[in-house]
């Protein structure tokens, strides 16, 4: 009898040791909720209550696997221990770039952060210490009963049987109870992303579920019918669209995510062509994604090339630039290829190797012989845009540890300036039409006025004299830090004008993602400067995110009396199609997930989560509610919601397979023109796979030859 008393008393000590692992997870979940502020109405804490519990048995059972009970205690704390390093890590990559990275991105990021942003970093740990202890409590009690030899596990191997299967029918209690609302059943499945996912289901299930995802595959939404909703009515049968042999793309993958992209892309009308058509053909091209623009920086009496370039060019009432998350690798994904970057940090890097003749620089160079090259005043290596950059078409490729070394003058931040002073002397001998694309650097967060936190804000101080921002050395040291690239940029457009090149010069200008450096609050001693930057709080990332994009050229002032003016919503992955129209390139506008913003496709800004804004109003995934814009009825809501949600989905999905599927490389070999239309009806009786290759070799020759009359 006393032995099974013995056996009872072990067997409910290892269960209150199960209770107390899963409301040490709980507890986490609870602490990273309010200290990271999760809207309440999507975060689903039934699932999370249930998936802590999952959690808890399996740290449970891993503590029970030693005859040694101490022993064993002490495994007990050294995984709450490793779990509360998890939940901080996660904590201060939110509280330093406003996302939560999945394990991947932290891993193959960690290196690149320490070398470059670790004063950051120090100053938001050194000012988090409270929140550090807060998160350390659980540990910390543990630590203590085990140096007072109270934490005692018992190996029982019933009872660790019945853990498993607790954890088991735990997890997938959390499972279902994550999807019990509709909006929550898309977020979880078919439009999942890691750092989202992180405020609804919480930290433990998202990391399994990404766990799941990356072994699996994210699921695929319905594609039940052809989404042609985003073509409003028109005559026009003059589109942006190219003509592929379409049995032969179909024929040349067996994948069946592939297949249902190109499907979806074959069932689609393309955008028309317009009246802007064509405006800047053969015009050079400056393309500047600048570091943490904001609308409001662009002030007149302190940026005034910048201010008329914005007033003065083509006008954008309603642009947005979505944080993508990844931070700026994210930003230039959607501006480099007008997909959205659904894989955070590591969408560009999945580019390499990839067939990229879609993008702007490729279409460029191969279509009109355009000089084509990138820069950036960062290293080449981080976000290793040495491989990425190139391989997206441009023909060169430098940076601050490359030829731009010898032009910059070390400092942190590194000069825009400078870049664009050393970038005018490199294009000095370019002969053929250019595009540049510019990656900026000086308005990178720490801000301050001090030469040893953040140079270019020490450098342009005194230009702020006589201004509120003066004083004030975290927004005014953003404003003058910033202020770099308007010095720059107006040297460089000096130097155009004397090379008599302004003119034939359109610039275009945008943000990677809004300055989330200002809206630290552990950084800056719990204060968050956006509201002082933007004049007011933002409570949604529709206001957070609203930007200023730019596009200008001199003639623009000289062919208008008025501004062109575009007031529906517009984002980062419209500017790569719209540009393809502006400079009469041919392309296909099906193959984007953005739109040429003077067609006639249905304006929709669309953030990673899905949520999206329309000229009538905007969406928000986090708690399924649509809210329409003053003065806008619409008689059927629900339909309404339901049409632009499908649409966004089928644009998310488009291109999470475009990226994930090298989708371009199926398509691209079978584009038909006038000069290998013949090549493709040969290679339809080609089965040989040499034979093939020898057919369209004489297909080549055969079109490239010059007939004369004599022939």
């Amino acid at each position: 009898m006393l032995k099974y008393i013995v056996m009872l008393n072990k067997f409910f000590n290892n269960i209150s040791y199960y209770v107390a692992a899963s409301l040490c997870v709980l507890y986490l979940e609870i602490v990273l909720m309010l200290r990271s502020g999760f809207e309440a109405g999507s975060y689903m804490f039934l699932g999370v209550l249930f998936c802590a519990f999952s959690f808890g048995a399996v740290i449970c059972f891993l503590s029970s696997l030693f005859k040694n009970p101490k022993v064993n205690g002490w495994i007990f704390f050294a995984l709450i221990e490793l779990v509360t390093i998890f939940f901080l890590v996660e904590f201060f990559c939110n509280q330093t770039y406003n996302v939560f990275m999945d394990l991947k991105a932290i891993s193959s990021g960690a290196g690149n952060v320490a070398n470059e942003y670790m004063g950051i970093v120090l100053s938001v740990i050194k000012n988090g210490i409270l929140t550090i202890l807060l998160f350390e409590v659980p540990s910390i009690i543990i630590l203590v009963l085990c140096i007072m030899k109270k934490m005692t596990m018992t190996r029982h191997l019933p009872e660790s049987a019945l853990l498993l299967v607790m954890a088991i029918i735990m997890f997938f209690s959390s499972s279902s109870a994550m999807t019990l609302k509709p909006f929550a059943k898309e977020q979880y499945t078919y439009n999942y992303m890691f750092s989202e996912a992180v405020k609804s289901f919480g930290l433990t299930h998202s990391t399994l579920l990404d766990i799941k995802y990356i072994k699996t595959g994210v699921p695929e939404p319905p594609l039940d019918t052809p989404d042609n909703t985003t073509i409003i009515d028109t005559d026009t049968t003059d589109r942006n669209q190219l003509d592929f042999a379409w049995d032969n793309v179909m024929d040349s993958t067996d994948d069946a995510s592939v297949k249902r992209v190109l499907s979806y892309i074959q069932s689609q009308k393309g955008s028309n062509k317009n009246e802007y058509t064509g405006l800047f053909e053969g015009k050079n091209l400056v393309l500047l994604c600048v570091e943490s623009m904001s609308k409001e920086m662009i002030i007149e009496d302190l940026y005034p090339l910048m201010y008329r370039m914005m007033t003065k060019g083509i006008v954008f009432e309603d642009y947005y630039v979505p944080f993508w998350g990844g931070s700026t690798t994210s930003g230039e994904m959607a501006v480099l290829t007008g997909l959205i970057p659904m894989y955070n940090t590591e969408t560009i890097q999945m580019t390499i190797g990839h067939d990229n003749s879609y993008t702007l620089a490729s279409m460029l160079s191969d279509q009109m012989g355009y000089w084509t090259a990138a820069y950036h005043n960062g290293n080449a290596d981080y976000y290793n845009r040495e491989v990425t950059h190139p391989g997206l078409g441009f023909s060169k490729f430098d940076a601050n540890n490359s030829d731009m070394y010898y032009y910059l003058n070390y400092s942190v931040p590194p000069s825009d300036d400078e870049m664009l002073r050393y970038i005018a002397d490199d294009i000095e001998d370019v002969k053929d039409p250019f595009y540049l694309y510019i990656m900026t650097y000086s308005g990178h967060g720490n801000y301050s006025f001090e030469w040893g936190q953040n140079q270019m804000g020490w450098k342009n101080h005194e230009r702020l004299a006589g201004t509120y921002y003066y004083d004030d050395p975290i927004l005014g040291g953003y404003i003058s830090g910033s202020m770099e690239l308007e010095i720059g940029l107006e040297e460089f457009v000096r130097r155009l004008e004397a090379s008599g090149e302004l003119d034939d010069t359109v610039f275009v200008i945008t943000s990677d993602h809004y300055p989330y450096f200002l809206q630290e609050p552990l950084a800056w001693g719990g204060e968050d400067y956006t509201k002082y930057l933007y004049g007011y709080q933002y409570t949604n990332n529709f206001q957070r995110d609203h930007n200023a994009l730019i596009i200008w050229s001199p003639c623009l002032e000289e062919d208008y009396d008025e501004p062109i003016v575009v007031s529906e919503p517009v984002t980062q992955i419209d500017i790569l199609p719209t540009l393809l129209n502006l400079f009469g390139v041919e392309f296909d506008s099906r193959v984007y997930a953005g739109r040429d913003v003077f067609s006639d496709e249905l304006g929709i800004a669309i953030w990673p989560s899905s949520s999206w804004v329309t000229s009538k109003g905007h969406y928000m995934i986090s708690t399924g509610e649509f809210t329409p814009n003053e003065g806008v009825v619409i008689d059927d809501v629900e339909s309404y919601v339901s049409k632009i949600q499908s649409i966004v989905t089928n644009k998310i999905f488009l291109s999470r397979i475009f990226v994930s599927g090298d989708l371009y490389s199926y398509l691209s070999p079978y584009i038909i023109t006038e000069g290998n239309n013949i090549s493709v009806e040969l290679e339809k009786v080609a089965d040989d796979d040499q034979l093939l290759e020898i057919v369209k070799t004489m297909a080549i020759k055969i079109n490239n030859i010059k007939m004369t009359e004599s022939d």
